[in-house]
């Protein structure tokens, strides 16, 4: 294996890398309204990221977190953070481009997947420190952690019959895609009455955890 190889292998390794150590942003966002990732990405899996709905979809997230989270302000704040703390995933795919448009580029490439491997520890450590300075409420905690405990049960015993539920690399894709698309505010009341009504029919097909 030639250092090219193992300098490709390194930047598309780097991308699920920064997805995991980016995602305690978006658990924190959803933790604030009091479900379980499972439960939100349920929640708001009628959320399409066709270039029909591109302009309204940011909206439907503001409008949930505004209906759900006990703070509405830092749940969307953290969902900001995490459309920009992605974007060393990005920069490994340009990298790997370059090297393998360029050989001769391979140590450029290489000290650059450095740099980025080191930024996602960055936001990994920064991760675990606010959870450490910010610790859940222990009520909301418990009933989280007995949802978590009711969900991996559920896996369990239906392993093979549903699908993996780390799904939410199309999440973070749409979001991406659509923070600098926003509608007008005049589209903001009609995107809340469709939100609104989304949940309501989701409501009565959500699954249930014994």
């Amino acid at each position: 294996m030639n250092t090219q190889t193992i300098c490709i292998l390194f930047s598309v390794l780097l991308v699920p890398v920064n997805l995991l150590c980016t995602h305690w942003m978006i658990r924190e966002a959803v933790h604030l309204t009091g479900m379980t990732y499972m439960e939100f990405k349920e929640a708001t899996s009628g959320i399409s990221a066709s270039s029909v709905r591109r302009k309204r979809n940011w909206w439907y997230y503001v409008h949930f977190f505004n209906e759900y989270s006990a703070n509405p302000e830092k749940s969307i704040c953290f969902m900001r953070m995490h459309v920009a703390a992605v974007l060393p995933s990005v920069a490994a795919m340009y990298l790997l481009a370059r090297v393998y448009a360029s050989p001769d580029r391979v140590s450029f490439a290489m000290t650059g997947n450095c740099i980025l491997l080191a930024v996602n520890l960055v936001l990994a450590a920064g991760g675990a420190l606010y959870r450490r300075i910010h610790p859940l409420d222990p009520v909301a905690a418990e009933k989280l952690r007995e949802k978590h405990q009711a969900e991996r049960a559920y896996s369990r015993a239906h392993l093979g019959k549903t699908a993996p539920p780390c799904r939410w690399a199309s999440f973070w894709r749409s979001c991406i895609s659509l923070e600098a698309a926003r509608p007008p505010g005049g589209r903001r009341r009609r995107t809340r009455c469709i939100l609104r009504r989304f949940c309501r029919k989701r409501g009565t097909k959500r699954r249930t955890y014994p």
